[in-house]
């Protein structure tokens, strides 16, 4: 049986991280990408709380940098996907499935932050990747209270993978790796890291495996 101690660690660790993410994730942000696609995502779930939805509809634009990776990787196409659950009459049932869909922007928007990170390894600096990971971090901040409902401990997990991938990132580029010139990434292992996080995102939600399956282009090829 797992120790006070010991969860108190699973947990507190991440959480810290997550903290000094978001100190800096809007510099994080300027310096890569022309829309903040974390603070378009973050005001959309809070509108389909509120059941605002045209201002939902009137967010999706902002999104194009997302559709456009999903379309050209995953064969999916996102826009049509929530614009189709805006449509619905019933309340009850559009509340979910609006929320499911911006869901799904996120989790696509974590797999463009992958695909960036796996096709560049050896062509970007190691602060440029470890940027990208972190973007990923701040995105999956949006999906973890929901999947904390469904299966609190795997959260706990996947917030370890992405401090281990991170810190991998932070260590490898340190002046003191660099002068002890041990520097060199273990790309395998990061490459790993992040198909665990997919994978047990994908376990939690299930309702995601239609992107993943038709994308049918895993992160390590």
């Amino acid at each position: 049986m797992m120790s006070k101690k010991t969860v108190n660690v699973r947990i507190s660790l991440p959480c810290f991280l997550i903290a000094l993410i978001f100190m800096c994730g809007a510099d994080i942000y300027c310096q890569h990408d022309r829309v903040n696609t974390y603070k378009v995502l973050e005001g959309m779930l809070a509108q389909s709380e509120k059941g605002e939805y045209e201002s939902i509809d009137k967010s999706i634009p902002f999104l194009g940098e997302i559709s456009v990776f999903s379309k050209e990787n995953l064969h999916v196409d996102p826009e049509k996907e929530i614009r189709s659950s805006l449509m619905i009459k019933n309340e009850a049932e559009k509340s979910g499935k609006v929320c499911l869909q911006i869901l799904k922007f996120v989790y696509y928007d974590i797999k463009r932050r992958f695909h960036e990170i796996a096709d560049n390894l050896e062509k970007e600096e190691q602060k440029t990747l470890k940027s990208w990971l972190q973007m990923a971090y701040m995105n999956y901040s949006l999906i973890s209270p929901k999947l904390k409902e469904r299966k609190f401990d795997e959260d706990a997990d996947i917030k370890i993978e992405f401090n281990k991938g991170i810190s991998m990132l932070s260590s490898a580029g340190s002046r003191m790796a660099l002068e002890k010139k041990e520097s060199e990434l273990d790309a395998a292992e990061l490459v790993s890291i992040l198909d665990n996080i997919e994978k047990k995102i994908i376990s939690v939600f299930p309702e995601f495996t239609s992107a993943a399956k038709a994308g049918a282009e895993n992160i390590t090829e």
